[in-house]
């Protein structure tokens, strides 16, 4: 008997407890897009300031945000770090690749000067020009070029990741990468 008496008591008590912590629980909470995680972790979310309240912020800036106010405090946001070629093209948001002496040489528009890998933004179109005295590919997975003696072909980096490819017809000139970043 005693023991469907602590049960029943046990009973009451979860049952008025968990209304209690249930009642206390519920907030309704508006939803604020300017919070939301963002996809790209280097970008930095601002809640937003409405230019058009009494609160003598000002809001500037193209490139980030500058907030000053009353106090004289500005905090600036920075959009982000601004890619630097080591040796820049004539066209920004291009990137050129010579095709000589058995290898693919970087010109100009990679974060690297020399070497098998060419680091470079997204949306930048790489151009491989054919200088070589054999024909040569351009074999990628996502992308590739046909059998060339001359000329140019072009192919435009829009995703992000990395990116193999090689001469299909001579196998040492293979392990050259593009990076799109």
């Amino acid at each position: 008997m005693t023991n469907n008496i602590n049960a029943s008591r046990l009973v009451r008590a979860l049952s008025t407890g968990a209304l209690v912590v249930l009642a206390m629980g519920m907030k309704c909470i508006p939803y604020n897009q300017a919070y939301s995680p963002v996809p790209d972790a280097g970008t930095r979310v601002v809640p937003p300031v409405d230019p058009t309240a009494d609160s003598g912020v000002n809001v500037t800036g193209d490139s980030g945000v500058d907030v000053t106010g009353d106090s004289g405090v500005v905090v600036e946001v920075d959009a982000g770090p601004t890619f630097v070629p080591a040796v820049a093209c004539a066209e920004p948001g291009q990137a050129r690749l010579r095709v000589e002496n058995f290898a693919f040489n970087i010109e100009c528009g990679c974060a690297e000067a020399t070497g098998l890998i060419c680091t470079l933004p997204v949306g930048t179109k790489v151009t491989w020009t054919f200088i070589d005295s054999t024909e040569h590919t351009v074999a990628g997975i996502a992308f590739g070029s046909v059998e060339v003696l001359a000329g140019t072909y072009d192919f435009t980096f829009d995703a992000a990741g990395d990116y193999l490819y090689e001469c299909s017809i001579h196998p040492a000139m293979t392990g050259y990468e593009i990076h799109a970043r």
